[in-house]
């Protein structure tokens, strides 16, 4: 269809026409009108038409999809013939895209325009290993006694200020100041980091800070310094054993503060506002399950989480937990299927004898004339000796290497129930271990004896609880027995394991022809052999301070060497002097037992000593200060001992400068992190990867062509994308079966 355009000539013909012309030849006039009409229709043909755009086709917007191609001719000539953005919009852009050709940016333009992807350009310079590259921060703070009248005060406005001691003259940058509550004081305080620091503060002086209000009006700021500690640290040649650290739920609560440690010393004397520091034993080597070797695999078992692994406490010890270990593998290759009844006796609980249906799974009619085995449901599960362990969790706290006891478990349709219902009152019946049963699975050859007869000679359960356990057994020529089959495994045998004998098979009261076999049959689940390895324990690690204390002039002393006495009860008029000795013996000079006093709880009579010597005498009279004081006998807890007593730590204080742990900013400088040795193919100075869903072969040369930065050596990498269109996390595992070994790689690098 073709639309007729404004300013037309035919419409000016037959004015133009001279008279004699149109009257003439009136044909020649039509003609002519005609052809002018034909030449003013907006078709391909229509040259008056299109000759009348010619100043519109210059502009992008409004140009002939004809002239489009020599658009991208003069202006894109390299870039492919489709693309996935419009390509009026892209010869706009291409000023932009040239101004910034060999950018980040043009790369990921050319990737949106040519092929509708999102890439990320990455540089691999960036991870080269530099050495001590590594940028170190020691957070550093002050913290303030807030005040009454500082109590609304905006700590924003000594933010970017200098802080002066209004003693030391020492100067500081205040960098962040955070108004909060001390709990272990119970009184406001301002926190300030600090750094640029010249000098050092001195005890119990104020920070003064020169500061410009709200309404511009040049202000003093001074509060009392904290004279507090700043830390603890244990002493890396003295760590101790056996020292137990803090414990929490899972609701990060503590269920055990750690190992008190002992601060004596350092505060200013008659301060009545003085406040002692507080700390416990923070983190420790506790004695962590590493590992567990497989010595001897028993029989019967089956992998998590059909095997359950109970971790025991050696007796002397209450304290270790946490542990989960679980059986990882199992000899596949040597393996028994057993069939085993999964219908649960309590769903026909209220079936009588002879209905005509009992509603089994298997047999839906089963009634009183049904063979048990026809209307059973059976699951073939298979045993095996444990060949791997895992330990998923080390645990701690353990003071001695614990051991493990493994059940080995089956399930019943009544267990799925309970597992779909989610009723845990029932739990308690869902899981059944399969040596309830008393089914045989393996016999141990301790000793083959002699002169034993496979024909004469029979193994027999000396039990009378199960039945119907057989046997055949194979000899050497010497009546050796050489191995043992189970004929038939019997059931009912909830003693296992138990020695078996070897008897006469016609009357099995008689003896047997051979002498001095050994033989031991094993249940399902039993048998294994284990050794659990743990590493040091009770190791002090750190310490973990509660309260930094108020008021110390001097650096104070630090005691692991604790031990913890309940007394009986003591004469209300009496109580203990805290840092004199107490002992043990006719006078403090032949004491057989000293220490220092710390502590008295007089609502549970414990009595907590330190720097002790000697051996203590739960019998003996404890001496102090105008007091004797028993021990308590009867409490359950009369005496607790905090590790070995020789751990050593050295408080440091720097009259109330508080130094965080330290720590680097990034992984700068790192060996064995995501840095990488410079080399001549991809960690250089001089590369860039291209991190895309598409292949690097299908963009090379139009990027080389287009975008690409002079100098640089391009990389590719694929990325999968998922169908929520992000990236794939890849996983790789090796998988040793049974001796073999092997690695694999994969280069995610193609070069240019």
């Amino acid at each position: 269809m073709t639309s007729p355009i404004t300013n037309t000539v035919s419409t000016f013909v037959d004015s133009q026409l001279p008279q004699f012309v149109r009257e003439d030849n009136p044909n020649f006039g039509a003609f002519l009108k005609a052809y002018y009409q034909w030449m003013e229709t907006s078709n391909n043909s229509a040259v008056m038409a299109e000759s009348k755009k010619l100043l519109s086709y210059k502009d992008i917007d409004r140009t002939s999809n004809a002239f489009i191609q020599y658009y991208i001719n003069d202006f894109l000539p390299n870039f492919p013939n489709n693309v996935a953005l419009d390509e009026a919009k892209l010869i706009k852009a291409a000023r932009n895209f040239y101004q910034k050709k060999g950018s980040i940016e043009s790369i990921q333009f050319l990737f949106r325009v040519l092929y509708g992807k999102e890439a990320d350009i990455y540089f691999p310079k960036e991870n080269i290993l530099k050495l001590s590259d590594g940028k170190w921060v020691l957070p550093q703070a002050l913290r303030i006694v807030l005040s009454a009248p500082y109590m609304t005060f905006d700590t924003n406005l000594l933010v970017g200020r200098q802080g002066l001691g209004s003693s030391s003259n020492t100067a500081c940058i205040i960098e962040s100041a955070t108004k909060t509550v001390d709990p272990s004081l119970g009184i406001a305080i301002i926190e300030l980091y600090v750094s640029n620091i010249t000098g050092s503060f001195t005890g119990l002086e104020n920070l003064n800070v020169s500061y410009v209000d709200t309404s511009n009006t040049a202000q003093q700021f001074s509060q009392k310094i904290i004279a507090a500690l700043s830390d603890i640290k244990v002493d890396s040649k003295n760590r101790g054993l056996k020292y137990r650290g803090y414990v929490k739920d899972t609701f990060g609560n503590f269920t055990y503060k750690g190992d008190p440690v002992v601060i004596t010393g350092g505060l200013a004397p008659g301060d009545t506002a003085a406040r002692k520091a507080e700390a416990y034993v923070g983190n420790v080597t506790s004695g962590s399950i590493t590992g567990v070797s497989v010595l001897y695999g028993g029989s019967g078992y089956r992998v998590f989480p059909n095997t359950l692994t109970q971790v025991i406490n050696d007796p002397s010890d209450n304290i270790g937990a946490g542990a989960n270990v679980i059986v990882q593998a199992f000899d596949s290759t040597n393996s028994i299927f057993l069939l085993l009844n999964t219908d649960a006796i309590i769903y026909k609980q209220n079936s009588t004898i002879d209905s005509a249906n009992y509603a089994f799974v298997a047999m839906a009619l089963a009634n009183q004339n049904t063979p048990l085995q026809n209307a059973f449901s059976y699951a073939n599960i298979q045993f095996a000796a444990i060949t791997s362990m895992n330990v998923i969790n080390g645990g701690g706290g353990y003071t001695a290497t614990p051991s493990l006891n493994l059940y080995t478990t089956y399930y019943s349709d009544y267990s799925n129930d309970i597992s779909v219902t989610g009723n845990t009152a029932l739990l308690a019946n869902v899981v059944s271990f399969i040596n309830d049963l008393g089914y045989v699975c393996n016999v141990v050859i301790g000793s083959g004896g002699s002169g034993y007869s496979n024909v004469t000679d029979t193994i027999v359960v000396p039990s009378s609880i199960g039945y119907n356990a057989a046997f055949a057994f194979a000899t050497t020529g010497n009546g050796v027995i050489s191995s043992v089959t189970i004929t038939n495994r019997g059931e009912g045998y909830i003693q296992l394991p138990i020695n078996l004998v070897v008897a006469n098979s016609v009357n099995v009261a008689n003896a047997a022809a051979g002498s001095n076999a050994s033989l031991t049959a094993y249940g399902f689940g039993q048998g294994a052999k284990l050794s659990v390895a743990v590493n040091q324990i009770g190791l002090v690690s750190d310490i973990r301070i509660v309260s930094r204390g108020f008021d110390y002039i001097s650096t104070p002393s630090i005691s692991l060497r604790v031990q913890d006495f309940t007394l009986n009860t003591i004469p209300a008029n009496t109580n203990f002097v805290l840092d004199t000795q107490v002992y043990q013996g006719a006078s403090l000079n032949t004491a057989t037992f000293t220490a220092y006093i710390d502590s008295y709880n007089v609502i549970s009579n414990v009595l907590r000593v330190y720097n002790y010597q000697g051996s203590l005498n739960v019998f003996a009279n404890l001496v102090a200060t105008s007091l004797n004081a028993t021990i308590n006998l009867a409490s359950t807890a009369n005496v607790t001992i905090y590790g070995n007593g020789k751990a050593k730590a050295n408080a440091i204080f720097l009259n109330g400068l508080i130094q965080y742990p330290g720590f680097y900013l990034g992984t700068d400088g790192f060996l064995s992190s995501d840095k990488y040795l410079q080399d001549s193919n991809t960690y250089h100075n001089f590369s860039y990867v291209i991190v895309v869903e598409k292949a690097l072969n299908e963009y090379r040369n139009t990027l080389l062509q287009l975008a690409h930065p002079p100098g640089m050596s391009m990389l590719g990498t694929y990325e999968l994308i998922d169908s929520l269109g992000e990236p794939y996390t890849m996983v790789g595992n090796v998988s040793v079966q049974p001796i073999t070994a092997g690695s694999i790689s994969a280069n995610a690098f193609s070069s240019f």
